[in-house]
């Protein structure tokens, strides 16, 4: 059984802490993902 501040504790941060880390997982693979079509659009030209 886990302890209900521990509960309190995952239930509040959680949900930044992973918003945070998934907004900054979109950024890095959108970065990747413009830079791969820019790489595949130069080598077409």
């Amino acid at each position: 059984m886990q302890r209900p501040d521990l509960i309190r504790l995952e239930r509040g941060q959680a949900p930044l802490r992973a918003k945070k880390i998934t907004i900054k997982k979109l950024s890095i693979f959108s970065l990747i993902l413009v830079l791969v079509l820019i790489v595949i659009y130069i080598h077409i030209n």
